[in-house]
This record gives C-alpha cells, structure tokens and sequence, in this order.
C-alpha cells in the first residue's frame, strides 16, 4: 500500500537550503517515484519501495522526507540527522 501524507492543496513546511530559513508552501502536485523494482516468481514487476514527490505552489519538487507539519518537525528531524 502506497502512503501519501499531504495531500493537494495542504500546506507544508521545509528548510530552504539555499537560504537556511523555514518556508511554507500548498502541494500542488503529488508524484509516486519508484525507488526499487523487483521481479516476483511469476515474472511481474514488483514494487519494492517508492518516494513521494511533492511539487509545491513555487515550483520546488520536493521528497517526503523534505517536506513536514510544522517547523519544529524540521528543526527535530535535522536535529537527529546531525546526532543533536
């Protein structure tokens, strides 16, 4: 089953790496990309794992673990990136 956390129209939250400053934005499309495909006994494609791209009202494309609730969110999850 193929999660999707935003949806259209919901605002998101992301550090802009460019200017180091936490931005806002409404999804306006959403992409599933496949990461890893496999081939099951019968010969069938299967999918293994897959990111969701979130494509923002900027512009910016921008992958689920990108993209959160609020700015906190961001700032914990690089805080345990950077082992804070």
């Amino acid at each position: 089953m193929i999660e999707i956390k935003y949806g259209l129209f919901d605002k998101v939250v992301y550090l802009n790496g460019a200017t180091m400053k936490f931005e806002t934005g409404k999804v306006r499309d959403i992409r599933i990309i496949p990461t890893s495909v496999s081939t099951n006994a019968e010969g069938e494609e299967v999918l293994e794992s897959y990111d969701v791209i979130y494509k923002l009202d900027s512009g910016l494309m921008l992958t689920s673990g990108e993209v959160f609730d609020s700015e906190e969110q961001v700032r914990q999850r690089y805080r345990e990136a950077l082992g804070l």
